[in-house]
C-alpha cells in the first residue's frame, strides 16, 4: 500500500488551470521528485497536498487515511509538511530551539521538553547540522538554513 496516494488532483483559480487530474503514489521510504517548467503546477501541487490550498477535485490520502477538508498544521500533524523556497526560520533562537518547537507541536508531538530535546538532538543529526546546536538560526548558510527547515 502506497503511504501517500493522490488521485485525479485538480485545482482552478478562475479560469486558470493550475492542476489538471494529477496522480502518483509514494510508497514509505520512497524518495519521488516532480519537475515541470515555471508555471506548470508543482507549487500548486505541494500547497494542495499540505493542506495549505483545497483541491477544486480529486483526492489526497496519507496512510489510508484521507486528508479532505483538513486544514494545513492537522494535515501536519498526520505527517505532511512543506517547505518554501524562501526559508524562515526563528532566527533569533538557536537551532535546537528551532527544531525543539516542531517536536513539542508537529506530528511526532514529543510529551515534554526533555523528550522534545532529545528528539531534537536525533533529527539535527540526521540532517547534517551536527554541532550547530547552540548556533542561532539566522547564523546558519542559506544550505544549512534549509536542512533546518526540513527538520523542522
Amino acid at each position: 500500500m502506497a503511504l501517500l496516494e493522490v488521485r485525479g488532483l485538480s485545482r482552478q483559480f478562475g479560469g486558470v488551470q493550475a492542476l489538471a487530474s494529477v496522480s502518483f503514489d509514494v510508497a514509505a521510504g520512497e524518495i519521488v521528485g516532480i519537475m515541470g517548467a515555471n508555471g506548470a503546477g508543482k507549487t500548486t501541487l505541494f500547497a494542495v497536498v499540505a493542506g495549505n490550498e483545497r483541491p477544486t477535485s480529486g483526492e489526497v490520502r496519507f496512510d489510508g487515511r484521507s486528508l479532505a477538508g483538513l486544514r494545513a498544521d492537522e494535515v501536519s500533524r498526520r505527517g505532511i509538511a512543506r517547505t518554501y523556497q524562501i526559508v524562515r526560520p526563528f532566527g533569533g533562537l538557536t537551532v535546537l530551539e528551532n527544531v525543539c518547537i516542531a517536536a513539542l507541536f508537529g506530528a511526532r508531538r514529543q510529551p515534554d521538553a526533555a523528550h522534545a530535546e532529545r528528539f531534537a538532538r536525533e533529527i539535527i543529526v540526521r540532517v547534517g547540522l551536527a554541532g550547530r546546536e547552540d548556533d542561532p538560526a539566522a547564523a546558519l548558510t542559506l544550505s544549512g538554513q534549509k536542512r533546518l527547515e526540513v527538520a523542522r
